[in-house]
């Protein structure tokens, strides 16, 4: 079968590469490295219509990092996992046709060069935390990473980054308002204030958030 020869061409290119000697194959298309506060993995993923004749395939890169603050996303076993496609292109989906040994060939080519340019500086950027912040304020919305920030930056820096973004205007607010209020950002009454200016026109929004922005700057004054 065509999947058998795929797989070991994606074994077998991993195992060539001392980077992933020590990761641990926990089952034939999926490999981690797990520590103790960050585990990294790379998979082999078959889309969903993949037959005996072949189909599309992707290779995912994991990094999952243990945070010592409440996070806003869903934890497994206490680890919160992000992910990325290998692909010639920074932070963009990518995919390989295989219907035959022919594709095998050119998947497990290409492959061999995304693992030393894309997928190994990757892994070695968003194994530390700060790297992982870094990476990850590149893909995805600044306020989802507030967790992060306050945990590599602290609270000061925080409270900066939370004050430009409320600046900015930003659309559906309640989420971040509701951790904040967990982590002692801002109080109950704060967040109800900030939520009510956030429903009202653009131009009461910008009206009332100074003196909103101005509270939450005595934080660190």
């Amino acid at each position: 079968m065509i999947s058998r020869t795929l797989t070991k061409a994606f074994q077998m290119q991993l195992a060539s590469v001392p980077f992933f000697s020590h990761w641990g194959n926990e089952n034939p298309r999926l490999y981690w490295l797990r520590g103790v506060d960050v585990n990294l993995g790379i998979d082999l993923q078959l889309d969903k219509w993949w037959a005996k004749n072949g189909g599309k395939v992707a290779v995912n890169l994991w990094c999952g990092h243990r945070w010592s603050v409440p996070i806003m996303g869903w934890l497994d076993d206490g680890v919160d996992y992000w992910n990325t496609r290998l692909s010639p292109q920074e932070n963009r989906d990518h995919w390989w046709t295989i219907e035959s040994e022919e594709d095998v060939v050119r998947f497990s080519k290409d492959f061999e060069h995304l693992l030393q340019g894309r997928a190994i500086p990757w892994f070695n950027r968003v194994k530390t935390k700060e790297g992982f912040l870094d990476w990850y304020s590149t893909v995805y919305p600044e306020s989802m990473g507030f967790p992060y920030v306050l945990e590599v930056f602290g609270m000061p820096t925080l409270i900066q980054r939370v004050c430009t973004w409320l600046e900015s205007t930003p659309p559906g607010i309640d989420r971040q308002l509701k951790w904040m209020v967990e982590v002692g950002v801002i109080s109950e009454d704060l967040s109800q204030r900030l939520k009510l200016a956030s429903i009202q026109s653009i131009s009461d929004y910008q009206e009332r958030i100074p003196k909103l922005i101005e509270e939450l700057k005595q934080r660190v004054s």
